[in-house]
């Protein structure tokens, strides 16, 4: 366990110094940083509590069921917000994905 927890607390600070060191070199500073996580950090926030929540409901169910339940949920909720909040974001996913733009209706 004490390698375990020795990562647990390197690992954020290596973050930190690798971002302190990268970031200046792309001009990107930490503002821009953070606006751009924003969309999906809070999408994955909002995604976690709700599969958190769904989880204890359906917890009677066999667990292969239970899974494929809270999978679904998640990958629905977690792109409809993105759809709803991040759309740039997607449209650059499927462009990337098809080589096609998507049609803007």
């Amino acid at each position: 366990m004490g390698l375990v927890h020795a990562w647990q607390a390197a690992a954020p600070l290596l973050l930190v110094v690798t971002l302190a060191l990268t970031l200046p070199v792309i001009s990107v500073s930490w503002r821009e940083l953070a606006r751009a996580i924003l969309p999906s950090a809070a999408g994955a926030l909002v995604m976690a509590a709700a599969v958190a929540f769904a989880e204890r409901r359906i917890a009677d169910l066999p667990p292969p069921v239970e899974l494929a339940i809270l999978v679904a949920m998640g990958i629905g909720l977690y792109l409809l917000l993105m759809w709803r909040f991040a759309r740039p974001t997607i449209d650059a996913l499927y462009t990337f994905v098809t080589r096609k733009q998507l049609s803007t209706v």
